[in-house]
């Protein structure tokens, strides 16, 4: 089951469209914003805004 759309589209508002962990802008990055669970769903975790952060997977950062 991947993350709704709607609610990725939530996470990168809330984001500002920046790394979460990082906080560089995803124009800067050249990289497509995605969306991960903080507690894995194989653990439980829910699909809920508290429970995902957006990030640029290490495999697609330029530089």
């Amino acid at each position: 089951m991947t993350v709704p759309r709607a609610i990725e589209l939530e996470v990168a508002r809330r984001a500002e469209q920046r790394c979460e962990y990082c906080r560089m802008h995803q124009a800067l990055h050249g990289a497509t914003f995605h969306v991960e669970h903080i507690i894995p769903r194989s653990r439980n975790g829910s699909t809920q805004l508290d429970n995902l952060f957006g990030l640029f997977p290490p495999e697609q950062l330029t530089g």
